[in-house]
């Protein structure tokens, strides 16, 4: 994802396929969003707060080391 930290609008590139949720420093999901292809996407979170978040895989229910940066 980048630019990271932005003010909102994301490039996706390297994520695989699925489903994903943004999870805010509580641990609540605020945001969830579906990867469709290994091309560049945009993701518009301007409507979070300014913040850290996370990134998890809904099928792999993995944590991804990606942190997301409001600013």
């Amino acid at each position: 994802m980048y630019p990271n930290p932005n003010n909102g609008v994301f490039n996706l590139v390297g994520l695989p396929i699925g489903t994903y949720k943004i999870i805010d420093i509580m641990g609540a999901e605020v945001h969830r969003f579906r990867v469709e292809s290994a091309d560049i996407q945009k993701l518009n979170l301007i409507h979070l707060a300014k913040g850290v978040y996370q990134v998890a895989s809904e099928e792999q229910k993995l944590m991804h080391n990606k942190v997301v940066i409001m600013d």
